[in-house]
């Protein structure tokens, strides 16, 4: 019987070394990409993707300083309220050798250290991304002068903005219309309504785009009215018109 236990053992001895060989081969210390690296506009989407050799028995983890995003603690955890989050999705493609931790939104300028860890053998990747925001400025001082149907809008402008972006709409509709994107303080609203009563807004942007979290800068115009005086056609009148300087609203 001491033989059969000694190849009993022997045997064993040489499925643990196969085993160490094998975790040890297919769970290597991954590597981890990120892409865009470096600067980045605002909101934009960020992707980690952890590369690993050979195809592990169950998917990778992925930390943010420590604390893995799997773990209901993490501040990463919840999934986005809304399309502004900034929220976390996670695609394995464990074939392919891969993971992709994307980070959804990114909107402000952060360092973090992330971990990928296949089977207890991890990589980290310390990454500072810096973010450019649209201008946090609120365009004020919004003048309109109208005539018939068409209104000149000027403003202040901002060091921190390179375009502006004028839109208007009747009080009574949902939905703005949108006037091209202007570098300089002015723009024109054409096709407008007579007698008719518009509000005015404009933002401030950079290459990041516009910000939809600050307040924006509104004014009021009205267009003037035709008349016809006298009972044969006499000779056109009109109505004074309104002219407000921009508020906050």
């Amino acid at each position: 019987s001491s033989g059969i236990n000694a190849e009993y053992g022997g045997t064993m001895g040489r499925i643990v070394l196969l085993l160490t060989f094998l975790c040890a081969t297919a769970f290597g210390a991954p590597s981890i990409e990120l892409s865009p690296s470096g600067t980045v506009n605002w909101r934009t989407s960020v992707s980690l993707t952890c590369l690993y050799e050979a195809n592990p028995v169950v998917a990778p983890d992925f930390s943010i300083d420590g604390l893995s995003v799997y773990n209901t603690e993490s501040p990463h955890y919840e999934a986005a309220n809304d399309e502004t989050d900034t929220s976390i999705t996670i695609t394995d493609s464990l074939e392919d050798g891969q993971s992709v931790m994307v980070l959804n939104n990114v909107d402000s300028t952060f360092s973090a250290e992330f971990l990928c860890s296949v089977y207890k053998s991890g990589s980290s990747h310390t990454v500072s991304l810096v973010v450019i925001e649209p201008p946090t400025y609120t365009v004020t001082d919004i003048t309109s002068t109208a005539d018939y149907t068409s209104a000149t809008v000027t403003f202040t402008g901002s060091d921190e903005a390179t375009k502006y972006l004028c839109e208007y709409k009747t009080s009574g509709e949902e939905s703005w219309t949108s006037v091209d994107e202007v570098t300089d303080t002015t723009c024109t609203l054409t096709d407008l309504s007579a007698a008719t009563t518009y509000l005015v807004r404009v933002q401030a942007g950079n290459v990041a785009g516009y910000r939809d979290d600050i307040t924006i800068g509104e004014s009021t115009l009205t267009t003037l009215d035709n008349l016809v005086c006298g009972d044969e056609g006499g000779k056109g009148g009109y109505i004074a018109m309104t002219v407000a300087t921009g508020s906050l609203v």
